[in-house]
């Protein structure tokens, strides 16, 4: 991999100045270049060696090449995508499934209103909060609530750090590690 430096793009610019800002082709080639080069080397770079599912209690994980899903007694609760890097993974949710979220606070799809599909972030808080409406809650605390809630899920979107041994991936957040088992 290829480290660019972020200020490279600023010093081409700067040195062929005039020039370049006449051809606005050239510039937007360069852009393209540029932002494909970046984006190329900076996603979904995946230790391909912890693909797989992993389960662990009630936990499952399912790791394939930079994209995850969570379940929680087998019902999918998240997915995203990761990177890992330096003994870490770095998770980036993208979608929240109604029905795990249902299992999670004991509810109901009838009960909530929530449906047992993909929700994007933005979907989900849309969802949620008038699953809370629905539920009895205010309009404000309905909001509080959802706040609260999509506040605690990005807490878990952090970098925890990882190792591998054998058949067992090992997870390490604050200190607690959590050991999974290849399924």
């Amino acid at each position: 991999m290829r480290n660019i430096d972020k200020y490279s793009f600023v010093y081409i610019i700067d040195l062929q100045g005039e020039k370049m800002l006449k051809n606005s082709k050239w510039v937007l080639a360069l852009l393209l270049i540029l932002f494909n080069t970046l984006f190329l080397t900076c996603t979904n770079q995946a230790d391909k060696s912890i693909n797989g599912s992993w389960i662990s209690d009630i936990f499952e994980i399912r790791l394939n090449n930079g994209e995850f899903e969570e379940s929680i007694n087998n019902m999918s609760w998240r997915k995203g995508s990761y990177t890992t890097g330096n003994g870490e993974i770095t998770v980036l949710p993208t979608h929240i499934f109604g029905g795990g979220t249902n299992l999670i606070f004991g509810v109901s799809e009838e009960e909530s209103g929530i449906e047992s599909k993909w929700y994007t972030i933005d979907e989900f808080i849309t969802v949620f909060k008038l699953a809370l409406i629905k539920m009895g809650l205010s309009e404000s605390m309905a909001e509080m609530e959802t706040t609260d809630f999509i506040n605690s899920f990005n807490a878990a979107n952090k970098t925890v750090t990882y190792s591998l041994s054998g058949d067992t991936l090992y997870l390490t957040t604050d200190g607690v590690t959590q050991n999974f088992k290849r399924k």
